[in-house]
């Protein structure tokens, strides 16, 4: 395996569509209206919890990441895009919905493939949570402060 060729994949550059650039001019506001009662449990015809999730907060948290892992220490994302051209990110509730974590953008981080499986399996998972729940804290912060 350390001496198979590396998939050397172009890494271009993505193009946001503006929708999100009006995203994050309007962060503020916009993150301020995601209220906690819109977490709940869903009910189905089988006895699994399901909790609701707001496309809109996942579309303004990828807004704030600018379409990087938001991980500070991210050792490399996917050196590939979706089938849409964006980067290959996920959007990660940092205290879990079914710990009683909200459906709000500051509970919520976009990060690669490797560093949600480090957050979510890793042995240090707890102490990555709580570095996510300061990085995602600093960057609102600074957003409050610059669309002020």
């Amino acid at each position: 395996i350390v001496l198979a060729p590396v998939l050397e994949l172009p890494i271009e550059e993505p193009v946001g569509p503006s929708s999100y650039e009006l995203l994050l001019k309007n962060y503020s506001k916009l993150s301020k209206g995601f209220a906690d009662e819109s977490v709940g449990v869903l009910t189905g015809s089988k006895p699994v919890r399901r909790f609701k999730r707001s496309r809109d907060a996942r579309a303004l948290v990828i807004a704030r990441s600018e379409f990087k892992c938001e991980y500070d220490k991210c050792t490399g994302m996917p050196p590939d895009v979706d089938s849409q051209g964006k980067p290959i990110l996920e959007v990660d509730h940092i205290v879990p919905l079914s710990e009683g974590g909200s459906d709000r953008p500051s509970n919520m981080i976009a990060i690669c493939p490797n560093c949600h499986r480090a957050k979510t399996i890793g042995l240090n998972k707890k102490r990555i949570a709580k570095e996510f729940l300061k990085i995602v804290g600093n960057k609102e912060q600074l957003l409050n402060l610059a669309l002020n």
